[in-house]
C-alpha cells in the first residue's frame, strides 16, 4: 500500500502532502464502510463530505456521519468491519475508542506512514483520521447517493447541499469557539446560492439551545449577518491556513467579501429565503 500512496503523492507539493494523505486515509475508510454494507446506516456529513463530493478547495481532518438507519446499526462492529478492511489493504494501524455517548467516535491511528513518506523526522509517529457518527441527529435531512470514482470505486450516502448548508448555519451561529473553515463553507454555500433546509436548521437549534425560536429564515439570516459583521478574520484565517488547497483563496475570507457574496445571495435567491 505505501508503494501506492507514494505514486498519489508524488506529484503533489511538499507543503500539501499531508493534507492530501490523510484525505486517501480518508478515502479508504470510506471504501470500507462502503464495502461493509455500513452506508445504508450511517450518511456521510461535515465539511470532509464537502470536500469529497463537492471537490471544495479546502481540506478537512474528520469523518462525520449521521445515524440515519438504526436497524442493524452497531459502533463496534462497524469498527470491526473498518478493521478487516484496513488490514486486508495491509495497513498498520490501532483504535482508540471514545467513551460512549450520543456521538459515537473513535481515532484510527495509522503508524509508520509518515517517515517513509518522509513527512515526519521521527519515526514511529502517527497520523489519526477520527470517526463521528452522531446517534441523535436532527430530523428533517435530505440523503443522497454519492458515487466516487477516482482513486477508488465506492458509493457514500451524504447529506444534500441544502441540509448540509442548514447545518452549516447552526455551526456558525452556535458553535462556541472560531472555525475558519466554517466562513470558507459559508462562502461556498453562499456562491452556489444554496437554499437551506430551515426545518433541519429548526431541529438542530432546538437540541442545543430550546429557548431559541425562529419565526422564519429571515430571523436566520439577520442572525448571520451581524455573525460576519463582527467576525475576527486573523483568527478565521490563521484557523483555515493550514487547510486550504489554494492559499490565494484567504484573501477572499473578508467581512467585506462575505457580505458582498451575502447581498447577491439576497439578490439571486429573493423570496425563496
Amino acid at each position: 500500500m505505501i508503494d501506492d500512496i507514494k505514486d498519489y503523492l508524488k506529484d503533489i507539493p511538499e507543503n500539501q502532502r499531508l493534507n492530501h494523505l490523510r484525505e486517501y486515509l480518508q478515502l479508504v475508510i470510506l471504501k470500507v464502510i462502503s464495502d461493509s454494507g455500513y452506508k445504508k446506516n450511517i450518511t456521510f456529513t461535515g465539511g470532509t463530505a464537502l470536500r469529497i463530493t463537492q471537490k471544495i478547495n479546502r481540506f478537512s481532518e474528520d469523518l462525520d456521519f449521521s445515524l440515519t438507519d438504526k436497524k442493524a446499526y452497531n459502533f463496534e462492529k462497524l469498527l470491526e468491519s473498518i478493521n478487516r478492511g484496513l488490514n486486508k489493504y495491509g495497513f498498520d494501524f490501532t483504535f482508540g475508542k471514545s467513551k460512549d455517548t450520543t456521538v459515537n467516535s473513535a481515532f484510527i491511528k495509522f503508524n509508520d506512514l509518515l517517515y517513509p513518506l518522509h513527512l515526519s523526522f521521527q519515526k514511529g509517529q502517527k497520523l489519526s483520521v477520527k470517526l463521528d457518527v452522531d446517534t441523535n441527529p436532527p430530523k428533517g435531512a435530505d440523503i443522497k447517493e454519492f458515487i466516487y470514482s477516482d482513486r477508488f470505486y465506492f458509493l457514500i450516502n451524504y447529506f444534500t447541499l441544502e441540509s448540509l448548508f442548514a447545518l452549516k448555519l447552526h455551526a456558525l451561529l452556535y458553535r462556541v469557539y472560531i472555525k475558519g473553515r466554517d466562513y470558507y463553507d459559508l462562502m461556498f454555500f453562499l456562491n452556489k446560492k444554496i437554499v437551506p433546509k430551515f426545518d433541519l436548521f429548526k431541529n438542530a437549534v432546538k437540541q442545543t439551545d430550546p429557548r431559541d425560536t425562529y419565526q422564519n429564515s429571515k430571523e436566520v439570516f439577520s442572525k448571520l449577518e451581524n455573525r460576519i459583521k463582527k467576525m475576527d478574520e486573523k483568527k478565521i484565517k490563521n484557523d483555515l491556513r493550514p487547510f486550504i488547497l489554494k492559499p490565494e483563496e484567504l484573501n477572499m475570507i473578508t467581512k467585506k467579501n462575505l457580505l458582498l457574496f451575502w447581498e447577491q445571495y439576497k439578490e439571486a435567491v429573493g423570496d425563496k429565503i
